[in-house]
């Protein structure tokens, strides 16, 4: 009986374990619904950013809650009416509120909706949020075929994806929301250049020809 009772108890303990760390997990295929649903039809709880330089790093990270990554504080930086965005470090959070005078006020973490920082010493974008915070690996591919095989081999649907440009900064941020391996060809969704299951293999190609002039991309595998 003894051994009955400790035989359940851990079958228990496992159970519980197997419980919290499934309702913890990053559901790729909801990252990527949200994505495939709000890619042209914006969400309108959140900012816009699209008059402000590009909303694609705002998207991705409306993309990554809607799978599971939760927001770690509360927007309290409420006193003006539009955008106020905040340098963060560790925090990542976007918040819609209210002034007094009832306009609609955004309080935004830099890890939000920057793709990356030049100044870490005081904020962090979300390349740093996902990577350094989160501990999510990241790896970097060029432009030549064999990179782009390499690349479809090691992603994964609702990985993220940013392009660097000439000048060694991260510039774009797109989710990948489809791969078929056996032709060798993923599929991406984006703001700002809005749309939905372009295959990567055409942006690379455009980047090649000079359009863009971005130089490779960096892989974010999320869990």
């Amino acid at each position: 009986m003894k051994k009955l009772l400790i035989s359940l108890t851990s079958a228990a303990l496992a159970l519980s374990s197997f419980t919290v760390l499934s309702s913890n997990a990053y559901n790729k295929y909801s990252a990527r619904d949200y994505a495939r649903k709000y890619y042209y039809n914006y969400n309108t709880y959140y900012y816009n950013y699209d008059p402000d330089g590009g909303d694609c790093t705002n998207f991705v990270s409306q993309c990554l809650e809607a799978g599971g990554y939760k927001q770690d504080k509360e927007g309290t930086n409420f006193f003006k009416a539009g955008l106020n965005q905040n340098w963060e470090k560790t925090k990542w959070y976007h918040k819609k509120g209210k002034t007094k005078l009832g306009l609609d006020t955004w309080d935004v973490s830099t890890t939000w909706a920057k793709v990356t920082t030049n100044r870490p010493n005081v904020y962090n974008g979300l390349y740093q949020y996902l990577t350094s915070v989160k501990g999510n690996s990241a790896s970097v591919y060029g432009l030549s075929k064999t990179s782009y095989k390499n690349m479809v081999a090691a992603a994964s649907v609702g990985d993220v994806i940013q392009l660097e440009g000439l000048n060694n900064c991260k510039e774009h941020s797109l989710i990948v929301s489809q791969i078929n391996k056996e032709a060798g060809e993923l599929y991406v969704t984006s703001h700002s250049t809005d749309y939905v299951d372009k295959p990567f293999s055409k942006i690379m190609e455009a980047r090649k020809d000079g359009k863009n002039n971005y130089a490779q991309a960096h892989l974010i595998k999320v869990r």
